[in-house]
């Protein structure tokens, strides 16, 4: 008797960790716009999410996982723009506190766009670290923009810009996280009523 149970409470145990690490909650997911919309009006500028997500044509067969990667991807693009930029406003500025400021984003965006490409790797691996690199490269336009003070900053668009990318790109993810959570409770609930 003790030998059934034991059996059983094994099988129950392969079965929870083949479920937990084999299905992933957006497989069920219908992909088409009210995906888009629905994921967008969870994140802070629901506008930006829909404008960004409906200029990609990848988006309309695209899954949560693959909107995210798109915005990641858009938001690793831009940094890159952002370098380009600074390196030409670099070579015409003149202005010493100018100068100060494209030089001190010039060593944040580098460090942005890395952060940027490692979640776009780790995005199916470690979603959790995904999102926290996401929102970190958030921040760093904000500390670009501030070197700039007391002058204005020639970099406030582009600033803006990415930073609402790593953003959303962060808030994306942290809902499909949520969502596989939410799938893994939903699995250990429906073997625990089975025992």
């Amino acid at each position: 008797m003790a030998s059934k149970q034991l059996v059983s409470q094994t099988m129950m145990v392969i079965f929870l960790f083949m479920m937990m690490n084999y299905v992933s909650p957006s497989r069920f997911v219908i992909k088409d716009a009210a995906l888009i919309d629905t994921v967008c009006q969870k994140t802070s500028d629901p506008n930006f999410c829909k404008s960004t997500l409906n200029s990609d044509s990848r988006s309309a067969s695209a899954d949560l996982n693959g909107l995210a990667d798109i915005v990641l991807q858009q938001a690793e693009v831009k940094a890159l723009e952002i370098l380009a930029r600074i390196q030409r406003l670099t070579k015409e500025a003149t202005d010493p506190r100018i100068q100060n400021g494209l030089f001190a984003c010039n060593q944040l965006y580098g460090p942005a766009r890395d952060k940027i490409s490692a979640a776009i790797l780790d995005l199916t691996r470690d979603a959790t670290r995904a999102a926290s690199l996401a929102s970190g490269a958030a921040l760093d336009p904000v500390t670009c923009e501030a070197s700039f003070r007391p002058s204005p900053s020639p970099l406030t668009n582009e600033n803006n810009v990415f930073a609402s990318l790593a953003k959303t790109a962060s808030e994306i993810i942290n809902e499909m996280v949520n969502k596989k959570k939410n799938h893994h409770s939903h699995i250990l609930s429906t073997c625990n009523q089975l025992r």
